[in-house]
């Protein structure tokens, strides 16, 4: 990485950032809130800690209910190139954001010291090739969470909160990588899979609502139901009714 164009501080809560495109590549650093970022081709969801790299000539804007603050620069060449949107996750001690915030102030404030600038630039790029690295394998760690959580869909005793202890990551950080993937929480995951799965017991069997609440994982149907009604916004009865 090399050539810094530019750098930047959204350091007031910003919930909308429109459509814009740049000639240069875009890394931006979420470092408070949350939200997603739109681009062309696929919705990224991010929190606290993600590091969103923009391709050149990519769309994309920003959204948030709750507010974000990040650091963004651009810089003309970029080593961990590719022709989509690389996201990568900061460490659970924020060592990536510590850095930013030193390039951050090296530009701004001591504009004459672009031997400094260009080696802060340097570690980072180190940092990011780590983080490329990392996030590699952690993907590969959400997957098979992902796949332990849909091969229990049917067992009422599974319990997220103890599979994640035989996960060998932070408990935080695989949360984040988690919620970056998919958009949510494991235990949301598992619940959204579950109420998909009931839908379609309800839509083409003729199972009570007690015999699929325990197919899908629930052992009590009206937490079942109540779960059934967050995500539809109907009882499964009236989902049922509605569908048939």
């Amino acid at each position: 990485m090399n050539n810094l164009i530019n750098i930047g501080m959204q350091n007031n809560l910003t919930y909308r950032f429109q459509k814009h495109v740049h000639k240069y590549w875009e890394i931006t650093y979420y470092f408070e809130g949350s939200g997603k970022n739109i681009t062309e081709n696929r919705d990224i969801y991010f929190q606290k800690g993600t590091i969103v790299c923009q391709p050149p000539g990519m769309i994309h804007e920003d959204i948030s209910e709750t507010g974000y603050k990040n650091i963004y620069f651009c810089v003309e060449n970029f080593a961990l190139a590719q022709p989509t949107p690389l996201i990568l996750n900061d460490t659970p001690n924020s060592d990536f954001l510590y850095i930013l915030r030193q390039l951050y102030y090296e530009f701004y404030y001591r504009p004459t010291h672009r031997l400094v600038t260009n080696a802060i630039l340097n570690v980072l790029q180190q940092y990011m090739f780590i983080l490329a690295n990392d996030s590699a394998k952690s993907n590969f760690y959400v997957e098979c969470f992902k796949r332990e959580l849909v091969n229990n869909l049917s067992n009422c005793f599974f319990n997220v909160a103890d599979a994640l202890e035989s996960v060998p990551l932070c408990k935080d950080h695989f949360r984040r990588l988690f919620k970056a993937d998919t958009g949510t929480t494991p235990v949301e995951y598992l619940n959204r899979i579950r109420i998909n799965y009931a839908k379609e017991l309800l839509e083409n069997s003729t199972l009570s609502v007690k015999n699929i609440a325990q197919m899908c994982g629930f052992d009590d149907q009206y937490y079942f139901s109540r779960v059934f009604k967050k995500q539809t916004g109907e009882s499964p009865k009236l989902w049922k009714r509605d569908m048939n």
